[in-house]
C-alpha cells in the first residue's frame, strides 16, 4: 500500500529561500518607509517648503572702501539688539558693536517704520556667526558702543542692509571710509523700491 502524504504537512514550512527572500523584502520596505518619512513633528497639512533667500549684494567694489590699516578683530554674535547694533563676545568679553555709516529704523524703545524687518534682517544676516570687525577712525560712539564695519565671511553687513533696503547710508566723519559706497547702495535701493523704499501700502 502507497503512503498518502498530507498536503498540510508539505506546505506547513516555506522553503528556505522563499523565507529569506520575504526577511530581506520586508526590511528593505522599513528602511524605504523610515528614509521617506517627514523630519519632525509638523502637524497634517502642513506646507515643508524652504522660504525663498533673500538675494545678497555684497561685491568686490563693495568691500574695496575698507579700511586695510586699521584693527581687524574676531568675534561672534551673541545678540542682535536691532538692524545696526549687535553684542559680541571678543576673547570672552562682551562688547556692543554699532554698524558704521549706516541707519536703521528704530526697533526697540520706540517701533518705527521698517524697524521690525530690518532688526530681523540683521538677525538672519549675523545671529550666533563669527564676524570680522573693522576700525575705521573712531574706536567707540558716545554710548561706549564699538564702531565697526562688520563682515560675516564676504558679506559686508553694513552695506547688505542699505542695498536691500533696510537702512539710510548716514555720513558720521570722521569715520566716512565706505560713505560713498553706502550712498551708491541707498540711491540703487530707492531706484529698485526695495525695504524702506518699497510703495506702502
Amino acid at each position: 500500500m502507497s503512503k498518502c502524504v498530507s498536503s498540510h504537512s508539505v506546505w506547513s514550512r516555506p522553503p528556505l529561500p522563499l523565507t529569506l527572500l520575504t526577511i530581506v523584502l520586508v526590511l528593505f520596505l522599513l528602511i524605504l518607509v523610515k528614509t521617506l518619512a517627514p523630519k519632525g513633528n509638523l502637524p497634517l497639512g502642513e506646507a515643508t517648503t524652504t522660504p525663498r533667500p533673500i538675494p545678497l549684494f555684497t561685491d568686490s567694489s563693495a568691500l574695496a572702501c575698507l579700511p586695510t590699516n586699521t584693527i581687524r578683530e574676531q568675534g561672534k554674535v551673541v545678540r542682535v539688539v536691532d538692524g545696526d547694533t549687535v553684542e559680541v563676545e571678543i576673547n570672552g568679553s562682551l562688547f556692543n558693536v554699532r554698524y558704521i555709516g549706516i541707519d536703521t529704523p528704530e526697533s526697540t524703545i520706540r517701533i518705527e517704520y521698517f524697524g521690525a524687518e530690518a532688526a530681523a534682517r540683521n538677525q538672519a544676516l549675523v545671529d550666533g556667526r563669527e564676524v570680522t570687525l573693522i576700525k575705521d577712525v573712531s574706536e567707540t560712539d558716545r554710548y561706549g558702543r564699538l564702531l565697526r564695519y562688520v563682515l560675516v565671511g564676504e558679506i559686508f553687513i553694513n552695506f547688505e542692509l542699505v542695498r536691500g533696503g533696510y537702512a539710510n547710508a548716514l555720513r558720521y566723519p570722521p569715520d566716512v571710509a565706505c560713505a560713498e559706497v553706502f550712498h551708491m547702495a541707498e540711491h540703487k535701493a530707492r531706484e529698485e523700491g526695495l525695504g524702506l523704499w518699497a510703495p506702502r501700502p
